[in-house]
């Protein structure tokens, strides 16, 4: 799985980082959800140390990260955007909309 970066996207993930030890993880959040295929897309803000030696690189700069067994919900080629007028993150494929509203959760 490979995530395209908009530069908007790009900035406003730096901008939140505040350093360069910061990863992102890509997760299927299904936590309080009640099942485990009723998730919703979430992106994490972990130190570099947090990394599991299973956590697979989807994108490079800034890293965004994901787990193996997480993969089967998202398309193979996947785009994260920023939208500056909603203040909110959008993770998109070719055929659908992952997240309108991409929550950006710090667990450093």
């Amino acid at each position: 799985m490979k995530i395209h970066i908009t530069s908007q996207a790009a900035d406003r993930l730096h901008a939140l980082s505040g350093s360069s030890d910061t990863i992102f993880k890509l997760v299927y959040d299904a936590e309080g959800c009640g099942c485990a295929v009723s998730g919703v897309p979430a992106l994490w803000m972990l130190d570099r140390s947090s990394l599991l030696d299973s956590d697979v690189m989807a994108a490079t700069e800034p890293m965004i990260v994901y787990e193996p067994r997480h993969e089967v919900f998202y398309e193979d080629h996947l785009t994260l955007d920023y939208q500056p007028d909603k203040r909110s993150f959008r993770l998109t494929s070719n055929s659908q909309i992952y997240a309108s509203d991409l929550p950006v959760v710090d667990r450093r």
